[in-house]
């Protein structure tokens, strides 16, 4: 019997957590990946904000402009948490001790405030001994040309929620692709 681990990313997590089981499975076995103009309009913006912050140390122009110290963005990080369990991070930017997520479209920054995202990537970085004291959801709506900015302060309570959703839904998740031999079926598409 193989010994599989589950590489557990908010994305994955969050579709699994709100019902959307088929998604989650296609999307973490690499499937079917279908891009809404919306999501490539998304991903351009991201694009754009990375290699700004990067090249200007500087948060772009539309999310106030702050300086930034050593901005890392965009750095896929695995980290090991248990021997059936990896927890994979991706922060739009790490500026210790701060992360910065940048989204686009109508939602505002209040509504990514109140996922699980921040959490995840506050336990993601005190895994791995980032010094994190909070995350910062910065969210622009290119149609309405407005932005909106909310901040998480990184606490006890807050990691132990966050390692607790990575824990519960990541067990269920694992353990469906072991019952169901999803593993086996589709291990050479795997993360």
């Amino acid at each position: 019997m193989n010994n599989y681990k589950l590489r557990a990313s908010y994305s994955y997590l969050s579709l699994w957590s709100s019902g959307r089981w088929e998604e989650a499975i296609k999307a973490y076995f690499k499937l079917d990946r279908f891009i809404s103009r919306a999501m490539a309009e998304g991903s351009d913006y991201h694009d754009e904000w990375q290699n700004h912050c990067v090249k200007t140390k500087t948060l772009p122009a539309v999310f106030g402009g702050a300086k930034l110290n050593k901005p890392v963005c965009e750095d896929k990080k695995v980290i090991p948490v248990y021997d059936w369990l990896d927890l994979v991070i991706k922060a739009d930017c790490i500026d210790s001790p701060i992360i910065h997520e940048f989204k686009t479209g109508i939602l505002g920054s209040d509504d990514y405030v109140r996922t699980y995202q921040p959490a995840i990537y506050a336990v993601g970085c005190v895994l791995l001994k980032i010094p994190v004291e909070r995350v910062q959801i910065h969210a622009y709506n290119q149609y309405a040309k407005t932005s909106t900015f909310s901040e998480v302060e990184v606490t006890e309570s807050l990691l132990k929620k966050g390692l607790e959703y990575v824990e519960s839904v990541g067990s269920e998740m694992h353990n469906y692709f072991v019952e169901n031999g999803l593993y086996e079926r589709y291990s050479q598409k795997e993360n």
